[in-house]
């Protein structure tokens, strides 16, 4: 309002209340005038305009009656949503709540929230849509999974619950089960659900969705499993092209991931293929990047070994990472290509960078193990005892780390027998 602008700036009368209503009178009819015809989302929130104009003028007739309208405005707030106008979209499905609370109204007004943040108001929102129209379970978990993004897990476990209790199960539900196990259990409990999701998927018919695919392949990387990893995300590749539509999305992150996997199992030749489709049109994705840097290092193409990995080492910069997880691979390839030139003690300390910023990473924690195992027997060869002896207990503490995530971690117990035979490591 002018006046909250212009407030404090002069000493203004108060206005004679009937010309406040005047006032109010005049603008609803005008705001009135301009929604005649409603055909865009401004046209809509000056009919919203007007009918507070016309309740403030105590004569709410002036203004367009909106229950009239309501297909043009649930059409409206919808290309508002589909174009992130969350702003713009909030006032107009607030009046929609209060004049025609369908399930429709509530479903968009969660999604609204949500994007603005509010994910108590959205999960509200979303139990309303969830209770007029049972069908709509994917509100409930939309709803979890944009929670996630605001570290609002609580959220999203109360979503999971809502859903579970109505009976329902989806490939949906078991990746935002498995998202959330990932920030509160570790990769072993995530795997689990992240496998139920991949399971349900390709059960469906027509299959529909590869990102349980993705989410269970990228897991089971960071387990060190990638020979099982390169299985799920194969199959996961077969379900996104075999889409009428492809969703390229999916389908980039996980021919990304795939490439990766071929990488650490020392298949260059099935990474290359993979990477030779991705890269030129995806040259401005940084795990794109990452994992074409990690595939040169490994494959040495041209040049002279160090040189090409000091330049790979350049194009691998954490500071290009969103998030901790990007963090950690960037950290973990840095790792394995000074491996590859045989600067154990600078992967070692790439290693130590990698599992600060993910510290249930199997995979990163292994091959720190490994190195560590390495470092330990160089120095026992060269007589510094008493350095293998730090060496070898820190890799133990590791195997130990892994134990505590993943129980039945055969390279684990294997590399504790070997502390205990080699080093007396027990």
């Amino acid at each position: 309002m002018l006046t909250d602008l212009i407030r404090g700036f002069a000493d203004f009368p108060q206005l004679h209340p009937t010309k406040v209503i005047l006032f109010h009178k005049a603008v609803a009819e005008r705001f009135a005038s301009l929604a005649e015809n409603i055909k865009t989302p401004d046209q809509l929130s000056w009919a919203i305009e007007s009918r507070y104009h016309a309740h403030l003028a105590g004569d709410p007739n002036l203004a367009p009656q909106l229950p009239n309208l309501a297909d043009g405005i649930v059409g409206a707030v919808r290309t508002l949503v589909d174009e992130h106008g969350y702003e713009r979209a909030k006032p107009i499905v607030d009046q929609l709540l209060a004049t025609d609370p369908t399930a429709e109204a509530y479903q968009l007004a969660a999604i609204i929230y949500a994007r603005l943040g509010d994910c108590d108001e959205a999960l509200a929102l979303a139990k309303e849509a969830f209770t007029k129209d049972k069908a709509r379970t994917w509100i409930v978990t939309e709803i979890g999974r944009l929670s996630l993004y605001v570290h609002r897990a609580d959220v999203a476990s109360e979503c999971v619950n809502l859903v579970r209790r109505a009976g329902h199960d989806n490939p949906y539900l078991a990746t935002l089960e498995g998202k959330i196990a990932l920030r509160e259990s570790g990769e072993a409990a995530a795997a689990e659900s992240f496998r139920r999701a991949v399971n349900l998927a390709e059960a469906e018919h027509p299959r529909r969705d590869a990102w349980p695919h993705f989410f269970l392949g990228r897991t089971l990387l960071k387990l060190g499993k990638p020979e099982e990893a390169i299985d799920v995300l194969y199959s996961g590749e077969l379900i996104a092209t075999e889409r009428r539509r492809r969703r390229r999305g999916p389908l980039i992150a996980i021919r990304t991931q795939l490439a990766i996997g071929y990488v650490l199992i020392g298949k260059l030749e099935q990474a290359k293929q993979i990477l030779d489709l991705i890269a030129s049109d995806e040259a401005g994705n940084p795990e794109v990047v990452w994992a074409l840097a990690l595939y040169r290092a490994s494959a040495r193409e041209a040049g002279d070994s160090g040189e090409l990995a000091q330049k790979t080492l350049h194009e691998l910069d954490p500071r290009t990472a969103k998030d901790r997880y990007g963090r950690c691979q960037v950290h973990l390839f840095r790792a394995l290509i000074y491996l590859g030139i045989g600067q154990a003690e600078r992967a070692s300390e790439e290693f130590s960078l990698a599992h600060a910023q993910d510290p249930r990473n199997v995979f990163v924690l292994l091959r720190w193990a490994k190195t560590l195992i390495d470092l330990a027997r160089e120095s026992d060869s060269e007589g510094e005892h008493q350095a293998a002896r730090v060496c070898a207990e820190h890799a133990k503490s590791l195997a130990d780390n892994i134990l505590k995530f993943d129980s039945d971690n055969k390279e684990a117990l294997e590399l504790l027998e070997l502390l205990s035979d080699d080093f007396n490591v027990l």
